[in-house]
């Protein structure tokens, strides 16, 4: 009998066939387990010690000044109504922190750098900026090295802030009064 070696060529695909599935699925049918690598996984975070949490309600908080007459500034320097607002944090610990600094950042009135200025816009109010004070009516520079400290107890700490009008040109106009601060907490 005269066999080709091209009449074999299916015998011996349909042995590596076989091979290949009893190599990949094990002998019988059964299944295995086959492992490949799958790539990296970085995992990225940060533990901090933080001496308190920042009260959700407080992270964008609305402090409404109210309207002011312009014959309540007896001059360039003088405030209106002061209006009372808080901070509040949850959660301290003086174990990681015995105090906080409060500061103020924000655009400074171009006529008192001390106080905020008003946002500008058509229809906004000219000569007035809004002024920031502690809870002992001490004036809080916008913009400075330092601010307001406190000591903090253990669980919720209310800071107790004012904000005031304060006519900062003779040249005034009426209009909107809003204004715009930032507020970092440094823990010490």
């Amino acid at each position: 009998m005269n066999i080709s070696k091209f009449s074999m060529l299916p015998v011996f695909f349909l042995l590596f066939l076989e091979c290949f599935y009893n190599a990949a699925y094990g002998a019988g049918g059964h299944n295995t387990k086959v492992t490949l690598p799958g790539g990296k996984l970085t995992l990225i975070g940060a533990v901090t010690s933080s001496g308190c949490l920042l009260s959700m309600s407080n992270s964008d908080k609305k402090v409404s000044i109210g309207k002011i007459s312009s014959n309540q500034f007896s001059g360039v320097g003088s405030d209106g109504q002061a209006v009372p607002f808080s901070i509040q944090l949850d959660d301290c610990s003086s174990n990681v922190s015995q105090s906080v600094v409060v500061s103020f950042s924000g655009i400074a009135d171009r006529n008192d750098s001390r106080v905020l200025a008003i946002e500008s816009s058509d229809g906004s109010a000219q000569g007035i900026g809004v002024a920031l004070f502690d809870k002992d009516n001490n004036l809080l520079e916008v913009n400075a090295s330092s601010g307001y400290y406190a000591v903090l107890n253990n669980g919720m700490n209310t800071l107790n802030f004012l904000a005031k009008y304060r006519k900062t040109s003779e040249k005034f106009a009426p209009g909107y009064a809003n204004s715009f601060v930032d507020f970092t907490l440094t823990y010490e």
